[in-house]
């Protein structure tokens, strides 16, 4: 699965790929902006994303989350310090929310997740194609 990255703090995103590369998916070139995640979601349809909820272009995670969501079938993960701030539509787009930091293992689980997420959408239909 192609999974974009979208996190602000450039350690954090490549440590992120590190951890999707050893998952056996690909990592997408991260992006730390909202405005450019969702131009990067339009022209490579990522499979999965990988969402802080701060990010370079202030607090735009969570309607980065629903976007890729609702308008490119990508599925979510949003990562933050501040669950408390991630919105009911977030929520609802979300495949999971994970507290940061977050472990290794942690992430790993939520993108299988997120894969199987995926991979259950399109057969039933549910794909953005």
């Amino acid at each position: 699965m192609r999974v974009l990255i979208v996190e602000d703090e450039g350690l954090i995103a490549l440590g992120y790929a590190d951890i999707v590369r050893d998952a056996g998916h690909e990592a997408a070139e991260p992006v730390a902006a909202g405005g450019m995640a969702l131009r990067v979601a339009a022209e490579s349809a990522p499979d999965i994303a990988i969402v802080d909820l701060r990010l370079a272009d202030g607090l735009t995670g969570n309607h980065v989350a629903a976007e890729l969501a609702w308008r490119h079938g990508t599925a979510p993960i949003l990562v933050t310090g501040n669950l408390d701030l991630v919105t009911p539509e977030a929520k609802l787009a979300c495949v999971a929310l994970l507290p940061k930091p977050v472990a290794a293992e942690t992430l790993i689980a939520a993108l299988d997740a997120a894969a199987k997420s995926r991979a259950a959408n399109e057969a039933g239909g549910g794909g953005s194609g």
